[in-house]
């Protein structure tokens, strides 16, 4: 396969030039390919996985494990996306230093993409969007808006923009 750099690119909403604090806190967006509902389906405005779900779900959890100097402070895993909050906090680990959001959402999405795949059995398959939305949580007005939009997202699901009719 060639790699056309134009096409196979995802763009950063990173500030140019900009040097981030050691508490970087973003909000995240993932979505399925195609935005197919793969991860169950919201009912009674509560969202219920399905097993491919609870694989994202999971593997979001051991994500902050694993890197340990990664913070959840709230996600919500819904039919076709994936809403979360992640501090990195660089000065919790100097061989972590490096760490940026870009690599922890590209390793969680190779797990979840490789997971799912071996468990269906259906070796590359493309699970994920190529592209995820990530924000820059500047303060604590902001961080309070998307907290609450990751807790009534199942309740607010049918007017959701991401809602797959």
């Amino acid at each position: 396969m060639i790699i056309d750099p134009n096409k196979h690119h995802h763009k950063s909403s990173l500030l140019e030039g900009n040097k981030y604090s050691n508490g970087e806190m973003y909000f995240v967006t993932i979505w399925t390919n195609e935005r197919a509902c793969l991860f169950g389906e919201v009912v009674d405005d509560k969202m219920v996985l399905n097993d491919l779900g609870n694989c994202v779900n999971d593997e979001w959890i051991q994500n902050s494990i694993k890197w340990g100097n990664t913070i959840l402070d709230g996600f919500v895993v819904m039919p076709n996306h994936l809403h979360g909050i992640i501090t990195i906090d660089k000065s919790a680990h100097e061989y972590n230093s490096c760490l940026t959001i870009d690599h922890v959402i590209r390793q969680y999405k190779c797990k979840i993409t490789r997971k799912i795949n071996i468990w269906q059995n259906s070796e590359g398959v493309k699970i994920l969007q190529t592209n995820y939305l990530q924000d820059i949580i500047w303060n604590q007005q902001i961080f309070d808006f998307l907290s609450e939009h990751i807790i009534n997202n199942p309740k607010n699901w049918v007017t959701d923009n991401l809602y797959k009719r």
